[in-house]
């Protein structure tokens, strides 16, 4: 810099720097120092003596995603002792100014929205400028129409798959409660809330993605009507119907559509599902009793021989739940209700020929059944007897056999005196029959039954008698 330097003032004539008519005074006068060097104030000019001012800018990076600030490294040289330097880094649309700088070195950020190069200025406080140019920032683009499927959870559906996409995408980074399947662009999630993915494109710029997960579980409004229903001969059954869902099943049946007949009083229910899965349960309840299934009476066996059992058996088709009491009726057969639909007539005779009944009741309503049999008389059979007990028996001879020929397969000799002998066949047919070690006289009976080789019950089919004369032994 310079300054007037103000070390002079007015002088008498006497001692100015005219000479003449002054023998010694310029010489008694001078001193070697800056006073009276001149007869004006000095200058003052200060100079510094130091290298030109240089200048350089070097960018972090020549890429960068949108958004992302770059490092700038300046460097000022040149500056001279005590010197400061303010500077500006720009690009024509963005930039970033400091002041009071002194360093030779300084790291400064700006955040490029266009791409190119940006440029240095520097000024000091000497008034000098300088200024640099960094390399071209490129501006990479972001994966674009970043998206991310939302979802419902139901009573059904308790996860949901969330599949992120964008154009440009190769990375997926999934938020806080997502659990990725693998390294796909997919997620599940169980629980309702808000989620986020990060998409990188091969850049490694990003997008974000966001994408709400809801719930329904509301449980449908079940209906199942009438609610409630009482059966009669004029009402047998009730047909009874839900609604409120897609799907139906009634605990009664298992049926899957949304009605259900009944004949049977009870407590009916009905699962109703909805769309979303959730359900409910409506019930109705049915009483009293309506017309059951056909009656029907069955005599076994319906064909038989006087003294055999007879089996009346009352059945239903189909086979009905309901609770019922019979009432059986017939020939030889003393009227006779129970709760039980089997009825044994033992020891059947030709009086029970005819026509039986049996009548059904469930309280309410009542059917009536019939069913014939037929009871005849065994045949006679005609019996071979070789009877050798007789007063004329000679001693030590007090037993006598018994002979018959006769058709069937179990043969029994009896006789009021306690004698039993039998004989039993595998198949049936014509046999000579025989029954040792008869030792009183009276009469013997022979009861013949057949099965036709085991393949019907055992029936009697014929009886005879056999009388046995003499006194027997003593």
């Amino acid at each position: 810099g310079s300054a007037d330097w103000h070390i002079n003032s007015d002088e008498p004539i006497i001692l100015d720097y005219n000479t003449n008519f002054k023998q010694n005074q310029p010489a008694n006068l001078y001193a070697a120092d800056a006073f009276r060097a001149s007869d004006h104030d000095p200058v003052l000019v200060g100079l510094s003596l130091t290298g030109p001012l240089t200048a350089t800018l070097v960018a972090s990076t020549s890429a960068v995603c949108p958004g992302t600030p770059v490092n700038f490294s300046a460097t000022v040289a040149g500056l001279g002792t005590g010197a400061t330097y303010a500077l500006t880094i720009t690009n024509g649309t963005n930039q970033t100014t400091a002041s009071g700088l002194s360093a030779s070195a300084v790291t400064v950020s700006v955040t490029p929205t266009v791409p190119g190069a940006f440029t240095l200025t520097v000024l000091t406080s000497t008034a000098l400028t300088m200024s640099a140019v960094s390399g071209s920032i490129t501006i990479n683009a972001v994966p674009t129409n970043a998206s991310l499927t939302s979802g419902t959870l139901t009573c059904s559906q308790t996860s949901v798959t969330l599949t992120a996409s964008a154009t440009g995408g190769v990375s997926y980074t999934f938020g806080t409660g997502a659990t990725q399947i693998g390294t796909t662009n997919s997620a599940r999630v169980s629980s309702i809330g808000t989620y986020s993915v990060v998409i990188a494109n091969a850049n490694g710029c990003t997008a974000t993605a966001t994408a709400s997960v809801i719930n329904d579980v509301t449980a449908p409004t079940a209906t199942l009507v009438p609610t409630t229903a009482t059966l009669s001969c004029a009402t047998p059954s009730v047909t009874l119907v839900a609604s409120g869902g897609s799907s139906y099943s009634f605990s009664a049946s298992g049926a899957s559509s949304n009605s259900l007949v009944v004949s049977s009083a009870g407590t009916y229910s009905v699962i109703v599902t909805s769309a979303n899965g959730c359900t409910a349960i409506q019930s109705a309840i049915v009483s009293g009793a309506g017309v059951f299934p056909t009656l029907i009476l069955t005599a076994s066996p319906s064909t038989l021989v006087t003294g055999n059992n007879l089996t009346l058996t009352a059945t239903t088709n189909p086979t009905t739940t309901q609770t019922l009491s019979y009432t059986f009726s017939g020939p030889g057969l003393t009227q006779t209700a129970q709760t039980t639909n089997v009825l044994t007539v033992s020891g059947a005779t030709t009086a029970n020929t005819g026509t039986f009944t049996v009548i059904a009741t469930n309280g309410t309503c009542s059917q009536t059944a019939t069913a014939s049999v037929t009871v005849t008389n065994p045949a006679p059979v005609t019996a071979a007897v070789s009877v050798t007990v007789g007063g004329t028996l000679a001693a030590g001879q007090c037993t006598t056999t018994l002979t018959a020929v006769a058709v069937g397969r179990v043969f029994v000799f009896t006789s009021s005196n306690g004698y039993t002998y039998s004989t039993v066949f595998r198949n049936s047919g014509s046999y000579e029959v025989s029954a040792p070690g008869v030792m009183k006289p009276g009469n013997y009976t022979l009861s013949i039954y057949d099965d036709s080789n085991q393949t019907q019950p055992l029936t009697l089919v014929g009886m005879g008698t056999v009388v046995v004369a003499g006194a027997g032994c003593p």
